[in-house]
């Protein structure tokens, strides 16, 4: 993912279990880049719900490339979860 796009779609995955294999999909819609006082960098999301309400998401521009997700890289990533393959083995 190069360069975030205003009013296009990304995604966060985060996973309810030890095993990664019970996805949660966070649905956010890039809105536009933000400074804080203290000059660090961040990019502002609508959340989208289930439920239809929308809220303020705010990724950490430092963070942004570990934690979000276009559409192929959701795919990707669930495509790896659900064949098992983003599980560590034990220690």
């Amino acid at each position: 993912m190069e360069k975030l796009v205003a009013g296009q779609t990304y995604f966060i995955v985060v996973f309810n279990d030890e095993d990664l294999k019970v996805p949660v999909v966070q649905t956010l819609v890039y809105v536009e880049d933000g400074r804080r006082g203290d000059g660090s960098e961040f990019h502002l999301f609508r959340e989208l719900s289930a439920q239809g309400k929308e809220s303020k998401y705010v990724v950490d521009k430092k963070d942004a490339k570990r934690m979000l997700l276009d559409q192929k890289g959701l795919l990707a990533k669930l495509k790896s979860c659900f064949d098992g393959k983003l599980a560590t083995s034990p220690r």
